[in-house]
């Protein structure tokens, strides 16, 4: 009895092995993605207690360089919010274009897969019509041989 083959079996090898390395690629693009948005909240909460702190200066008499001192503070932590909130824009067109290149993949191996399904049902019909035409014949000899020793 012959083994199944499919014709198309290195396609799909290749089609499942482009899968997986979009589906690598998507991770990656999503842990870059919660790296920028952790390092945005990180810069927020800063910001958050810089602001607190630069209030609570006002309650004490203070010179005026630590109110500059926390006022510069304030400024650079704003300009490095703007920029990690533009990373954060970036990785997530990122996570969007490696969630499309997934999808696609995804796509041309499930369509792959049909055609793999589709032979293998085809293939077991055949063998279950080649079983049967055996079990046929082995009936048709039995009765032949009977008949002559009868």
């Amino acid at each position: 009895m012959r083994k199944f083959r499919f014709s198309l079996a290195t396609v799909l090898d290749v089609r499942k092995r482009s899968e997986k390395e979009a589906l690598h690629a998507l991770g990656s693009a999503q842990s870059a993605f919660m790296r920028a948005v952790e390092a945005g909240n990180r810069l927020s909460a800063e910001l958050e207690a810089a602001l607190l702190r630069r209030e609570n200066l006002g309650k004490e008499p203070v010179g005026i360089i630590p109110f500059k001192l926390e006022n510069d503070f304030i400024t650079g932590t704003k300009q490095r919010l703007q920029k990690t909130e533009n990373l954060i824009i970036k990785a997530k067109k990122g996570v969007e274009k490696a969630i499309r290149a997934y999808l696609a993949a995804r796509k041309q191996t499930l369509i792959i897969e049909k055609l793999y399904e589709k032979a293998l049902g085809e293939f077991k019909k055949q063998l279950g019509k080649r079983h049967e035409k055996e079990m046929n014949d082995l009936f048709l000899m039995r009765d032949h041989a009977r008949e002559k020793i009868v």
